[in-house]
């Protein structure tokens, strides 16, 4: 009696696993034609766009670039909540410096 409950399962589970595959492959088959996100283009960068950025890229990177040296000199980051956990992370003027050096010839190698 006990084994052909235990049959009965497996059973039910290798049916379950068969109509799942099923299910997918159709899904797979059928959906994706008519998804919109599709048509648009991949997110990887080519070779041409990583030798020669678009002008904003550019522009949004020097930003970001000096918005990190701003932070820090601020004390802003690394943010409060993480400090709590990490009161080590705290960067002493010596890295604030060095970082604020670093970002200022990242930007410089973008002009």
């Amino acid at each position: 009696m006990y084994a052909l409950t235990g049959v009965k399962f497996l059973l039910r589970g290798f049916v379950l696993v068969a109509l799942l595959l099923v299910l997918g492959f159709v899904a797979a088959q059928f959906g994706t034609a008519a998804d919109p996100r599709n048509d648009r283009p991949k997110r990887g960068a080519s070779l041409e766009t990583l030798a020669h950025p678009p002008e904003e890229v550019v522009s949004e990177r020097e930003d970001k670039l000096e918005d990190m040296c701003i932070q820090a000199k601020a004390r802003k980051m690394p943010l409060a909540p993480f400090l709590i956990l990490h009161p080590q992370a705290r960067p002493s003027d010596a890295e604030i410096e060095t970082l604020c050096k670093w970002t200022a010839s990242e930007r410089a190698k973008s002009e």
